[in-house]
């Protein structure tokens, strides 16, 4: 049997996986740091739902922004609780489904979506690849999430 120390540093794929996972945690709170020097009142992740909803054709449904940021409904609801608490979002009752809820951006919401498509943070810390590279990342990060999502047995997302 291998040392375990040894085997961790042997296996490409935990270390490639370790590093993609490392990496999203500290550019989210590199993101949160910069949201709040805008005066964003909102998290990475409340900013990713915000843009779930301005970037729907109608006001969706809390399911759709789960199925959006890939989250779990009962994880979006709180997010959407704590966003409509702090009159990010609004919701309503679908007109035509009553027992659905519809969810829309307040006047607050809009401001804090337009502040927060600043995003220089992404750009500086992309700005060590190459335009090529750019491409290349976009394209391998795409493959691995649309595999975990066909493992998962998980819809894929509509953007992007």
């Amino acid at each position: 049997m291998r040392e375990t120390k040894n085997y961790y540093l042997e296996d490409d794929d935990f270390i490639a996986m370790w590093l993609l996972a490392t990496t999203r945690e500290i550019i989210s709170k590199a993101r949160n740091r910069e949201l709040a020097s805008l005066n964003v009142e909102a998290t990475a992740e409340q900013a990713g739902i915000l843009f779930c909803v301005k970037a729907s054709k109608e006001p969706p449904t809390p399911a759709a922004i789960a199925r959006c940021v890939l989250k779990e409904s009962q994880t979006v609801s709180g997010l959407l609780k704590r966003m409509r608490e702090r009159g990010l979002l609004e919701k309503s009752v679908d007109p035509d489904r009553r027992n659905w809820a519809r969810i829309a951006l307040t006047q607050k919401g809009e401001e804090a979506f337009k502040k927060s498509i600043e995003r220089k943070a992404y750009h500086r810390f992309l700005s060590v690849l190459s335009s090529e590279e750019r491409r290349q990342l976009r394209s391998i990060l795409g493959k691995l999430r649309d595999k975990v999502l066909e493992e998962m047995l998980m819809e894929r997302p509509t953007f992007p």
